[in-house]
């Protein structure tokens, strides 16, 4: 991931004490040479810049262009048809790039909405918050709510009993 992440930090930093703008940060997944471990990092610096809006999105692979070559000579897989989304990477398999999915789910449901405050609090209790989501989605996943179209409340509670059983 090349940045320069100390800039951005900056920035984002002054627009957050500015108070006049709503910070809305994306980190893409499947790019080359990005282990999970590696986006895990990055997902972490995201969470510490505190935006307002925190999204992951999934590398393209639009037909024609050098990432499309470069792409196909590290193996990759992607649909070969719009919106030619990565479905394997060189580091991340089919099953982890659907995982962040799930986090994904997750971040529009406890980082982008009026529940922030609760997971913020429970982020908390572990090292790193890319920790926290991965505990949070499998917990999530292995109860087959990613499956279910879930109330406020009903994911606070799930929140909740999530925390009791971890915490």
């Amino acid at each position: 991931r090349v940045s320069d992440l100390d800039r951005l930090s900056r920035q984002v930093e002054r627009l957050s004490k500015a108070g006049n703008s709503h910070i809305h940060l994306d980190l893409i997944a499947g790019l080359p040479g990005e282990s999970l471990d590696m986006f895990g990092q990055s997902f972490d610096f995201i969470c510490h810049l505190r935006p307002h809006t925190f999204q992951l999105g999934f590398l393209k692979i639009l037909p024609g262009t050098a990432i499309s070559r470069l792409a196909a000579e590290r193996g990759y897989k992607w649909l070969d048809e719009p919106p030619y989304e990565v479905l394997r990477s060189d580091q991340l398999s089919f099953r982890e790039l659907s995982f962040l999915k799930k986090i994904d789910s997750l971040l529009s449901f406890f980082i982008n909405s009026e529940q922030t405050r609760a997971a913020a609090l429970l982020a908390g209790f572990w090292p790193r918050p890319w920790l926290f989501y991965l505990d949070l989605a499998a917990y999530f996943q292995n109860r087959h709510l990613f499956d279910r179209d879930l109330s406020v409340v009903d994911r606070l509670l799930y929140l909740y009993e999530f925390a009791r059983e971890r915490i």
